[in-house]
């Protein structure tokens, strides 16, 4: 990277797995909003507030371009009895704690009291159930530069 060669490993375009990211109100389209990665896996947050675009949470594994999850976030799954029509997804990050990996995603939301709409920045935690009975888990070694696996038996 310092000598300004940047070649990447692993690329994919988002379009392979049904996305359109078009900046458009019309329907088939998909206002990207964020990404984080957990290699070898890519977490996708894309939707808005308009109701044409779908929030979508999609996770896809960068390494052998496949998806691995791909779901709507539906208003009813985070709070429908306190949201009006406005709910937007804005961040996601993917973490671990003691019990395993989990995603955080962020949303804005609009209530309404007393016939005031609020705004309110919400964050919700989703664990993730990772399941590996397929027998060629990898683990990726972060010291090792050669850009090989180790097979984990």
């Amino acid at each position: 990277m310092l000598a300004g060669k940047w070649n990447p490993i692993y690329s994919f375009k988002i379009q392979q797995f049904g996305f359109n990211p078009v900046a458009n109100t019309e329907s088939n389209f998909n206002t990207m909003q964020s990404n984080d990665i957990h290699f070898p896996y890519m977490f996708i947050n894309s939707g808005d507030a308009n109701n044409k675009d779908p929030r979508i949470l999609s996770c896809i594994n960068v390494v052998t371009e496949s998806e691995v999850f791909h779901r709507e976030n539906l208003i009813e799954t985070f709070g429908d009895e306190w949201v009006e029509n406005y709910f937007e997804p804005e961040t996601i990050g993917c973490y671990h704690d003691e019990d395993g990996a989990y995603v955080l995603q962020g949303f804005a939301m609009v209530a309404k009291e007393n016939d005031t709409g609020y705004l309110h920045r919400t964050l919700f935690k989703t664990r993730l159930n990772v399941r590996d009975d397929s027998g060629d888990k990898k683990n990726y070694i972060d010291k090792d530069t050669s850009g090989e696996e180790e097979n984990v038996a």
